[in-house]
């Protein structure tokens, strides 16, 4: 079996998030039927509108090249799961921290998303696995006064 070439990889990328991207608008178009909705889709739902921002996206509009809020959206998703199931360990502790020490639920998900997304920067620019003992030392160094944790280098 032959491996794919960087122009084919960029196209089957490009493809599943063309689908997610779908996905998402089609259920901003089904949004007065709430009702009859997933639980999950309930909950893709509320994050949409959460995200006023990002509505024209949500209705049809292209994003800009430095814009994901499709990207944005699922990415709150994993981090309400992360929190649900503590996993890795310490993300609920570190929202419940943010919260207690002042910041909007939403707010607490956005510092924590900050953590997730280095990790998966890291993970997929230089091919190192989420190490859990620097995700959780991240986690741990979050705070409600500041808009990211401290510079570390690890």
């Amino acid at each position: 079996m032959t491996e794919p070439g960087a122009g084919e990889d960029r196209q089957v990328f490009e493809s599943v998030a063309g689908a997610g991207r779908g996905a998402l608008r089609a259920l901003w178009a089904r949004r007065d039927e709430r009702e009859t909705m997933h639980p999950t889709e309930r909950r893709l739902l509320e994050l949409l509108e959460t995200h006023r921002e990002y509505r024209p996206f949500w209705e049809g509009a292209d994003p800009g090249p430095e814009e994901n809020p499709f990207l944005h959206v699922v990415m709150h998703e994993v981090i309400d799961r992360q929190v649900a199931k503590d996993d890795p360990p310490g993300t609920r502790e570190a929202f419940e921290r943010l919260v207690n020490a002042g910041l909007d639920p939403h707010d607490a998900q956005h510092r924590i998303l900050e953590v997730f997304a280095r990790a998966m920067h890291e993970l997929m620019a230089g091919g190192r696995p989420l190490d859990p003992t620097v995700y959780r030392a991240r986690l741990d160094a979050l705070d409600a006064g500041s808009d990211s944790g401290p510079g570390d280098t690890t």
